[in-house]
């Protein structure tokens, strides 16, 4: 699929490009075929780390949905190094109190509780409620 990407559209176009790579790899995580998804959010990152477009909205969908796979399949120190570096570019481009960072910390909060680790899923629930109710 990624050499038919390649030839439709190019390389050139990043946001466009790593877009479909998303896309893509949610495709194959559905169908359970993990190698796969995983090079292309992996590909779709580096497209962005490349460019230095760190804070660029498809470089944070990446991140959490390279996250997701991986806490799928319990790597969950990978996981979490990814949403919290989800979180942190949130936080510096979003700030604290937009929709996008209660997501990142409910993202963060649901890998914990997946985890087993209630003390620290339940503070981020509640800071995310907080903020919520604040704005």
């Amino acid at each position: 699929m990624l050499p038919l990407i390649e030839k439709e559209f190019g390389a050139t176009d990043t946001s466009y490009y790593s877009f479909l790579l998303i896309y893509a790899g949610v495709s194959f995580e559905r169908s359970h075929q993990y190698d796969k998804a995983e090079q292309y959010y992996l590909k779709a990152r580096a497209i962005y780390e490349k460019i230095n477009a760190l804070s660029n909205n498809t470089y944070i969908i990446s991140l959490n949905s390279l996250a997701a796979l991986y806490s799928e399949l319990g790597k969950f120190e990978n996981a979490e190094t990814l949403y919290k570096q989800a979180l942190e570019i949130i936080k510096k481009s979003f700030g604290e109190e937009s929709a996008n960072y209660i997501n990142a910390l409910n993202n963060i909060a649901q890998l914990y509780q997946g985890m087993g680790n209630y003390e620290k899923a339940e503070p981020l629930y509640k800071q995310a409620l907080e903020i919520r109710h604040e704005v």
